[in-house]
Order: C-alpha cells, then sequence, then structure tokens
C-alpha cells in the first residue's frame, strides 16, 4: 500500500477501514464515522457537521476507535482484541527464518487454487 491508499472491509461483523497514512503507518480503525464526521488517515476528526458551535466540545478527543494492524510480507493482519500482543511478538522467529531463506513471501500473494487438493491423494 502508498501513502493514501486504504481499503475497508468486515472483520466479524465489525466495519473497518485500513490506511496508509501519511507518515506512512499502517493503521485499521472502526469504520464507524458517527454524525457524518470527517477524519483524516490517522483517524483524528477532521470536521464534524454542526458541531462548530457546541461549547466545552473537544474535536482532538473526538477519534476513530484504532485497532492493531501489520504488515506480514504482502499479507495484513488485524487483530480486534486492543489487549492481545502484537503478531510479530509470536511470529517474529518465523518471519526471520522466511526472510533469510530468500523465499519471496510476495509470490505467495498472487497464488490461486484452481483445483481442491484431495488429501487422501498425498
Amino acid at each position: 500500500m502508498r501513502i493514501g491508499d486504504f481499503f475497508a472491509c468486515e472483520l466479524l461483523d465489525q466495519p473497518l477501514v485500513v490506511v496508509r497514512s501519511q507518515d506512512n503507518e499502517l493503521r485499521a480503525f472502526y469504520n464507524v464515522c458517527p454524525h457524518r464526521a470527517a477524519y483524516d488517515r490517522e483517524g483524528r476528526l477532521m470536521r464534524a457537521p454542526e458541531f462548530e458551535d457546541v461549547k466545552n466540545w473537544n474535536k482532538e478527543a473526538v477519534c476513530l476507535q484504532p485497532v492493531q494492524v501489520e504488515a506480514w510480507g504482502p499479507w495484513i493482519f488485524v487483530n480486534l482484541d486492543p489487549k492481545a500482543e502484537p503478531m510479530s511478538s509470536s511470529y517474529g522467529a518465523i518471519h526471520s527464518e522466511i526472510k533469510f531463506s530468500h523465499w519471496c513471501m510476495n509470490s505467495c500473494a498472487r497464488i490461486r487454487l484452481c483445483q481442491p487438493i484431495d488429501a487422501a491423494r498425498l
């Protein structure tokens, strides 16, 4: 993903948006936009219609709720559990082994299973 790219998806019936922010960080948020508000790529509120004259309202305190997100090769993983350890903590060694084996993870993104695998023939 390039800076400014995004996509929307659902995970366990939760609407999400995944973006590459201006600082080149991969970010994910719950894609719930209250009051037709507009947010930037870092999840900060840019504007909210009809809230300009509301007293004691802190625009900086209203942000999209973040979701854990990590890229692993060509794949993007999100985790809805805010207390979960990062995937890199659990799978860091595997990533390094694959990287140093010169196996191209990007080629896996293009693999398509054309026929079902018959486990009995293996």
